[in-house]
């Protein structure tokens, strides 16, 4: 990724979602475990409504695909949102949408640059991650590294495949990302 190219990583490209991407990101999102996991929480919005939901609170949104496939299928969806220009920060959320080691690197690396580009194109200094415990296993190897802090834990926040689950809020901030960040692979090689 070049600074000329903000949304383009070595195997992926991120691309703004578009009308015609509604009906399948709504199935997409209301299906499955994700139905209850994810932005809706188990309830199903209208269809009509949908858009408008997508949208709600977002700053940006990108659909991850594959720089070889032609567009021709999604990977993950990322978005950033509650941008609090002010004070320097945002939050971001990230959905796969592929399955397979090929998908998992390529979702890594679509985040990746999704990130690079908010810290490279505004003014953010620090970009949170809300996500259930059950989720936090996809951001292990960050946490690890360091790259990801853990700022807080929401105990017994969120219920879900019968129990309830703590809500963990997660970190990165512009010095980190700098110091780490550029380690991605496919990001700044």
């Amino acid at each position: 990724m070049t600074t000329g190219d903000l949304l383009r990583g070595t195997r992926t490209i991120l691309r703004p979602i578009v009308p015609s991407d509604y009906e399948a990101l709504y199935r997409i999102e209301l299906s499955g475990s994700l139905l209850r996991s994810w932005r809706f929480g188990g309830t199903t919005p209208p269809p009509e409504e949908y858009a408008a939901l997508l949208w709600r609170g977002v700053h940006s949104q990108y659909l991850v695909e594959s720089s070889t496939s032609g567009g021709s299928s999604a990977i993950a969806l990322v978005t950033s949102y509650n941008m609090d220009a002010t004070n320097g920060h945002c939050y971001v959320a990230a959905l796969r949408m592929a399955d397979g080691v090929a998908a998992s690197s390529m979702f890594i690396e679509g985040f990746a640059v999704f990130v690079e580009s908010l810290f490279r194109s505004t003014a953010i200094r620090k970009v949170y991650l809300e996500a259930p415990e059950y989720n936090v296993v996809e951001f292990e190897s960050a946490v690890r590294t360091g790259l990801l802090t853990e700022e807080a834990r929401l105990k017994e926040h969120r219920y879900f495949d019968g129990r309830y689950w703590d809500q963990c809020i997660l970190s990165i901030t512009r010095n980190k990302w700098d110091e780490i960040g550029r380690f991605v692979p496919g990001l700044r090689e």
